[in-house]
């Protein structure tokens, strides 16, 4: 083969010399005194809060899109620039008072800032009327629940109690701000209180579609919802309590002024902000690694304060640009390419991370990794990582890099799967996503005390130089990371698995975090019995749960849960249930145990039934039954089992019509299913699985938020 040999030749000196200039860069260059010094430039006054669609967003914009351009970075925004823009609704607060008229100690006036704060994108007005409390400001007659009853709340201030109901429905996006602020102002409220802690919610947003000009929106704490309830006959901890079962509106008898000045601007926009380090190896530059997190905050009040924001997210943004320039000052280039974005308006709910993931200004389909940082300067001086379950094989493999000392001060978890940062668009859009954080507490959460003064460099620079290393080694690993059906690869990998079956405890996938050990019923009265569940217990591997609810919390410290249950028989004791933690029973007839049922039910022990019907009557009142069906075999009366007391738990051994399984959850109610997806992964189905979701989640099936519960979410109610 002619001109081989000397191909071969120079392949082989630029590996060496490629080695050795890794070998003499030094292990890291994140300098935690550069990323503290740029904390202190951009939450400082001069950035005036750094709210996105006002003067203090286009001052970080424009300060962070010169330093990608000092890094070395390759613009790949809009029109080659920097900047990614997208429109948006932008307010500017400029005053709000409020004052209870009369209470029984007379008129009392609210602090601004300590008892209330202004929603972001409140309404502005003038608005003196009584005040209506409505439970959680929900209705939705088909789920038989209506917080306003008869309640006439047509120019009154609506009072809300943030939260939902729990009666069998999953209420998350009807709970929203959003959504119950519509509901207020379609039955013609002239304002909207929120409570939902101590102390007012600062920074809450609604977003554009939830706009109402002239209703003013605030947040309130419990100092005025106390005063609120007096001569009620009602306590405000207890109807909290009550609401959650039961709608309770009721009138408080109390006007109440509150006066709010916002400006909306005019065409309001705001911009990302997003660099490109292109990579070295012409194979795998076109998979991409997105490094990011949120530059805005919360601007400043009415009075002029201004809400500096080191912290949240000052700290992540210095994280970013520190990581682009360590990383791009190198001689060697990473293999894969990475893009370094700083995300625009996340306060006002993460408009700019969802403009990113839907209109991207490059390609995402090579996308392979989205790290997201969000608080970073304060905490313990350990780095959570979390996402680790979506490459095991390369986390484990960089873990192994790390000597004693480093691996105790890095914590590998699954990733957050809530909504609430930049992360969220592109987890929907299928790309695996890492949650970067420095553990330990985080002070001063929208406060006006978020200051630079307060940072903790240590936790700063700890975070920037574990992950500097990470991104690295993610960067450079020597296979490619996409693959077919990617997509649903991660959705797989993210979802939450338990063993039902308590098979054989052989290697499974990281998404399989539980299992139930089943007992026999005799085994309780074997010797050594309690000695063997000790032993179970004291393995640092394995944490005993107390209900499927629990089964996700030990997997962020690593381990994998175990839940026990009994098959069928007697139990002498009901007390030996609960002192072992027993929280399952299956095999059981209902009709020839019906008198031990009560036994069961009685120590919090839930029933893994056949999809009989007889359960329903013969179910004890309080407890919870758990229908598990076969995929290929799934009951057409499921009508029968009522809500709140019965969940479905489907278990798949292999393909099905996706179509079909889509209609009969749809007659069942998503938040009542869990796929069990284990016994086709113990059947080697892990490389159909993924094909399997991305058909669940073809246009007219299921939202990313419906799978997310069905694989795993819904056990949070189970």
């Amino acid at each position: 083969m002619p001109g081989r040999g000397p191909s071969l030749l120079v392949f082989l000196l630029a590996s060496i010399a490629s080695l050795r200039a890794a070998a003499e860069e030094p292990a890291v260059l994140f300098n935690e005194r550069r990323a503290f010094e740029t904390i202190k430039v951009i939450a400082s006054d001069d950035f005036a809060g750094r709210k996105s669609g006002l003067r203090g967003g286009r001052s970080i914009e424009e300060y962070v899109a010169r330093q990608f351009e000092a890094s070395g970075l390759e613009p790949c925004g809009d029109n080659a620039t920097y900047f990614h823009s997208f429109p948006m609704l932008a307010t500017e607060e400029r005053g709000a008072s409020m004052e209870l008229l009369d209470s029984p100690y007379g008129r009392v006036p609210f602090l601004y800032g300590d008892d209330f704060t202004l929603v972001t994108n409140s309404g502005s007005g003038d608005v003196t009327s009584e005040v209506i409390v409505v439970g959680h400001g929900l209705s939705d007659t088909s789920r038989a629940w209506n917080d306003y009853g008869t309640a006439d709340v047509r120019g009154r201030i609506v009072f809300i109690v943030r939260g939902t109901p729990k009666n069998g429905f999953d209420w998350d996006q009807e709970g929203s701000r959003d959504s119950t602020l519509h509901e207020a102002v379609r039955r013609g409220a002239a304002a909207v209180l929120y409570v939902q802690e101590a102390r007012p919610v600062n920074g809450g947003a609604v977003h554009e579609g939830s706009y109402f000009p002239t209703v003013p929106v605030a947040y309130v704490g419990h100092r005025v919802a106390d005063l609120l309830f007096i001569d009620s006959g009602l306590d405000r901890e207890a109807y909290e309590a009550e609401i959650a079962s039961a709608p309770h509106p009721f009138a408080t008898g109390k006007r109440l002024r509150i006066k709010t000045d916002v400006r909306q601007i005019r065409d309001g926009s705001a911009r990302n902000v997003v660099g490109r380090l292109v990579g070295s190896d012409p194979a795998l530059r076109v998979e991409v690694i997105l490094v990011g997190g949120h530059m805005d905050h919360i601007g400043t009040d009415g009075r002029g304060l201004v809400f500096n924001g080191a912290n949240d997210n000052g700290s992540g943004t210095a994280v970013v640009l520190e990581l682009a320039r360590a990383i791009a000052s190198r001689p060697q280039t990473p293999r894969r390419t990475l893009i370094f974005t700083a995300f625009a308006a996340e306060e006002q709910g993460l408009l700019g991370s969802e403009a990113l993931a839907a209109r991207p200004p490059f390609d995402l389909g090579g996308s392979v990794a989205m790290l997201n940082f969000d608080m970073a300067g304060h905490g313990s001086g350990i780095t959570a990582i979390g996402g680790g379950e979506q490459y095991p094989e390369v986390m484990r493999a960089f873990v192994a890099t790390l000597d004693s000392t480093e691996a105790e001060s890095v914590l590998v978890r699954r990733a957050w799967g809530g909504e609430g940062s930049d992360h969220a668009p592109f987890r929907r859009a299928g790309i695996p996503t890492f949650n970067i954080w420095s553990e330990g507490d985080h002070h001063f959460y929208h406060r006006l005390d978020d200051d630079p003064a307060w940072i903790d460099t240590t936790a700063l620079g700890h975070t920037g130089r574990t992950v500097e290393r990470w991104i690295r080694f993610l960067a450079d690993w020597p296979t490619p990371l996409r693959a077919e059906h990617s997509a649903g690869r991660a959705m797989l990998r993210s979802s939450v698995q338990v063993d039902f079956d308590g098979g054989p405890p052989a290697p499974l996938p990281d998404c399989v975090i539980g299992r139930v050990e089943w007992l026999e019923a005799d085994e309780f009265a074997r010797d050594g019995f309690l000695d063997d569940v000790a032993r179970l217990a004291e393995r640092d591997s394995i944490a005993i749960v107390d209900a499927l609810s629990g089964i996700e919390g030990p997997a962020w410290d690593g381990k994998r849960s175990v839940i026990f249950g009994v098959e069928g028989g007697a139990v002498g004791r009901g007390a030996l249930l609960r002192d072992l933690h027993v929280r399952l029973v299956r095999g059981l007839d209902p009709a020839a145990t019906r008198d031990r049922l009560p036994v069961f039910a009685k120590e919090g022990v839930a029933f893994v039934i056949e999809p009989d019907t007889s359960w329903v009557a013969a179910l004890p009142k309080g407890a919870k039954a758990y229908v598990r069906a076969a995929a290929n075999r799934l009951p057409a009366d499921v009508g029968a089992f009522p809500r709140g007391r019965f969940f479905f738990i489907v278990s798949l051994d292999g393909p099905m019509p996706a179509g079909e399984l889509t209609r009969w959850i749809a007659g069942v109610g998503w938040d009542r299913v869990h796929l069990d997806l284990v016994p086709w992964i113990r059947a080697g189905g892990d490389g159909e699985i993924p094909a399997f979701l991305e058909e669940l989640r073809a246009p007219g099936r299921f939202e990313h938020r419906h799978l997310d519960a069905l694989l795993g979410g819904n056990l949070e109610k189970m």
